[in-house]
Protein backbone atom coordinates (compact mmCIF):
# COMPACT_ATOMS: atom_id res chain seq x y z
CA UNK A 1 0.00 0.00 0.00
CA UNK A 2 1.38 3.58 -0.54
CA UNK A 3 1.92 5.96 1.82
CA UNK A 4 -0.62 9.23 1.24
CA UNK A 5 1.05 12.57 0.16
CA UNK A 6 -0.15 14.67 3.54
CA UNK A 7 0.50 17.86 1.59
CA UNK A 8 -2.08 17.00 -0.81
CA UNK A 9 -5.43 18.26 0.17
CA UNK A 10 -7.14 15.56 -1.36
CA UNK A 11 -5.62 12.99 1.09
CA UNK A 12 -6.62 15.38 4.64
CA UNK A 13 -9.46 13.43 6.34
CA UNK A 14 -11.18 16.16 7.09
CA UNK A 15 -13.21 14.70 10.17
CA UNK A 16 -9.85 14.59 12.06
CA UNK A 17 -9.62 18.16 11.62
CA UNK A 18 -10.47 20.62 14.73
CA UNK A 19 -13.07 23.74 13.87
CA UNK A 20 -12.43 26.41 16.14
CA UNK A 21 -15.86 28.83 16.53
CA UNK A 22 -14.94 32.25 15.21
CA UNK A 23 -16.63 35.52 15.86
CA UNK A 24 -17.46 37.03 12.75
CA UNK A 25 -20.41 38.72 11.13
CA UNK A 26 -19.87 36.14 7.84
CA UNK A 27 -18.01 33.04 9.14
CA UNK A 28 -18.95 30.79 11.96
CA UNK A 29 -16.37 27.92 11.83
CA UNK A 30 -12.53 27.53 10.21
CA UNK A 31 -10.16 24.52 10.22
CA UNK A 32 -6.74 24.53 9.15
CA UNK A 33 -4.13 21.42 8.09
CA UNK A 34 -1.20 22.77 8.27
CA UNK A 35 0.98 20.40 6.23
CA UNK A 36 -1.62 20.90 3.19
CA UNK A 37 -2.49 24.57 3.84
CA UNK A 38 -5.79 23.46 3.45
CA UNK A 39 -7.91 25.80 5.17
CA UNK A 40 -11.90 25.60 5.69
CA UNK A 41 -14.15 28.06 6.28
CA UNK A 42 -18.23 27.08 7.36
CA UNK A 43 -20.58 30.59 7.09
CA UNK A 44 -23.48 31.02 8.89
CA UNK A 45 -25.96 29.97 5.85
CA UNK A 46 -24.36 26.68 6.07
CA UNK A 47 -22.01 27.04 2.89
CA UNK A 48 -17.96 25.20 3.28
CA UNK A 49 -15.47 26.85 1.74
CA UNK A 50 -11.99 25.46 1.22
CA UNK A 51 -8.53 27.33 -0.07
CA UNK A 52 -5.63 25.43 -0.94
CA UNK A 53 -2.07 25.79 0.39
CA UNK A 54 -3.22 28.70 2.53
CA UNK A 55 0.72 29.61 4.15
CA UNK A 56 0.51 29.30 7.96
CA UNK A 57 0.89 33.18 8.32
CA UNK A 58 -1.78 33.90 6.08
CA UNK A 59 -3.92 31.75 8.22
CA UNK A 60 -2.84 33.06 11.45
CA UNK A 61 -3.52 37.11 9.77
CA UNK A 62 -6.81 35.69 8.93
CA UNK A 63 -7.46 34.33 12.31
CA UNK A 64 -6.55 37.86 13.71
CA UNK A 65 -7.84 39.89 11.64
CA UNK A 66 -10.92 42.68 13.03
CA UNK A 67 -12.96 40.89 10.13
CA UNK A 68 -12.62 38.13 8.24
CA UNK A 69 -14.91 38.52 5.85
CA UNK A 70 -12.85 41.28 4.17
CA UNK A 71 -9.26 39.43 4.91
CA UNK A 72 -10.86 36.25 2.77
CA UNK A 73 -11.79 38.83 0.19
CA UNK A 74 -8.83 40.75 -0.30
CA UNK A 75 -6.31 38.16 0.74
CA UNK A 76 -7.46 34.42 0.53
CA UNK A 77 -9.50 34.26 -2.28
CA UNK A 78 -6.90 36.16 -4.91
CA UNK A 79 -3.87 34.41 -3.21
CA UNK A 80 -5.33 30.84 -3.28
CA UNK A 81 -8.90 30.68 -4.67
CA UNK A 82 -11.61 28.76 -3.14
CA UNK A 83 -14.03 26.36 -3.75
CA UNK A 84 -17.49 25.86 -2.41
CA UNK A 85 -18.16 22.95 -1.22
CA UNK A 86 -21.78 22.57 -0.28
Amino acid sequence: MEDQDETDPANVDRGILNYILVKSSLFKEVAYHEGSGLLIVGTHKGATLESYGVSRADYDAFMGAESKGVFHREVITPKYGYEKVN
